[in-house]
C-alpha cells in the first residue's frame, strides 16, 4: 500500500504493508535515530495491540491473542509507562489474571502494576470521568461497542477531554493513535478507574 507523507520540508510516497512498517520507512527516510525506551520517563506513549512484538502472545492461560482481544491490556500497558514503571502488553498478558473466557480480573493489577484498581462503572458518567482525568493520580479506561451490531466491546485509555464538544479523547490500542471516542465508537457504556500505587 502507498502512503503520502508530508513533512515541513517535503512530500513523498512510501510503500508499506502496515503501520509498523510505515513508521520504520519514515524513520529510515528521515534519518532519525532512536533507542527503544528501557527506563520509562513518566510521559505517555501510544501502543498498538497487534504490534508484532506482542500481538501473537496469548492472554493468561487462554487461547486468545493480544492482537484480537488485547485492547484493555494494551491500555494498561500505556498507563504503566505513564505511571513510571513500564510493562509491555505481552508482559502484562502473563502477569495479570483472567478467567477461562479471557475476562480480566480487575484486582489482579494490584501489586503488579504501578497503579491499583479503584472501581468498575457500568454506565456513562462524564462528570466522574472528567474528575478522574483531571486528578493528579487517577486514570481511566472507557468501554464502547466495537461493531455496529453491539456484540463486542472495546476498551480505550482516556487521555483528554474536549470542553467545546463535550467528548473524550482516547489513545486507541487498535491503531496506536489519538481518537475522539464518541465520534468513532459512539456512546461510552462503562469505564474503570485506577489510581497511583
Amino acid at each position: 500500500m502507498k502512503y503520502q507523507v508530508t513533512t515541513p520540508r517535503e512530500k513523498y510516497e512510501v510503500e508499506a504493508d502496515n503501520v509498523g512498517d510505515l513508521r520504520k520507512a519514515i524513520v529510515t527516510r528521515e534519518k532519525i535515530s532512536y533507542q527503544e525506551v528501557q527506563e520509562p520517563t513518566g510521559s505517555f506513549i501510544f501502543l498498538e495491540q497487534d504490534d508484532p512484538k506482542w500481538g501473537k502472545k496469548t492472554i493468561g492461560n487462554t487461547p486468545y491473542e493480544l492482537e484480537d482481544f488485547g485492547c484493555l491490556i494494551t491500555d494498561l500497558s500505556m498507563f504503566s509507562y505513564w505511571y513510571g514503571k513500564y510493562f509491555n502488553p505481552g508482559e502484562l498478558a502473563k502477569m495479570l489474571k483472567f478467567d477461562s473466557q479471557g475476562n480480566f480480573i480487575w484486582k489482579s493489577m494490584n501489586g503488579v502494576c504501578p497503579f491499583n484498581f479503584v472501581y468498575r462503572y457500568y454506565q456513562r458518567d462524564i462528570e466522574k470521568i472528567k474528575s478522574i482525568l483531571f486528578s493528579k493520580n487517577n486514570a481511566c479506561v472507557v468501554r464502547v461497542f466495537y461493531n455496529k451490531y453491539k456484540k463486542s466491546y472495546h476498551w480505550i485509555a482516556v487521555i483528554g477531554y474536549d470542553s467545546k464538544s463535550g467528548k473524550l479523547i482516547g489513545a486507541d490500542p487498535i491503531n496506536g493513535q489519538s481518537v475522539v471516542i464518541e465520534d468513532k465508537y459512539g456512546i461510552v457504556n462503562g469505564f474503570a478507574e485506577v489510581t497511583r500505587a
